[in-house]
């Protein structure tokens, strides 16, 4: 005679409910931002965190796949020293403007403003930046 498991001749283990834990944007920014770090390694941050270091690659990784639009990117830039040719002298009275071209996101903005007034474009740019 075959014996057959039912679920009366089987013990019965009660159902834990599995959650997975939630971490804030705010923490994950925190882990992220210790893991860029010079001399940082993802398994000491998470093994500080108490974090698996498999948990928190993936989140740096999609860090710098992704990053965040509100994250202003450094962009070092040093205006070329204009050069006029030795036989044009300077236009008298002519104002002299510089241009800015910037990108942020899906937006771009082209600004020309005196050099007079070179103070203001700086407090307009900041401004749209934010």
């Amino acid at each position: 005679m075959q014996m057959i498991d039912t679920p009366e001749s089987t013990p019965h283990k009660a159902a834990v409910p599995r959650s997975r834990r939630r971490y804030s944007a705010q923490f994950k920014s925190e882990v992220i931002q210790a893991c860029l770090a010079p001399g940082a390694t993802t398994r000491d941050v998470a093994q500080r965190y108490g974090l698996r270091r498999d948990l928190v690659g993936r989140w740096l990784l999609g860090h710098r796949r992704h990053p965040q639009p509100d994250e202003p990117k450094f962009v070092a830039w040093a205006p070329a020293p204009e050069r006029r040719p030795a036989s044009s002298p300077a236009r008298s009275g002519a104002s002299e403007h510089f241009r800015i071209t910037c990108s942020r996101g899906d937006r771009d903005i082209c600004v020309e403003w005196p050099m007079s007034a070179a103070d203001q474009c700086a407090r307009f740019l900041r401004e749209w930046l934010q």
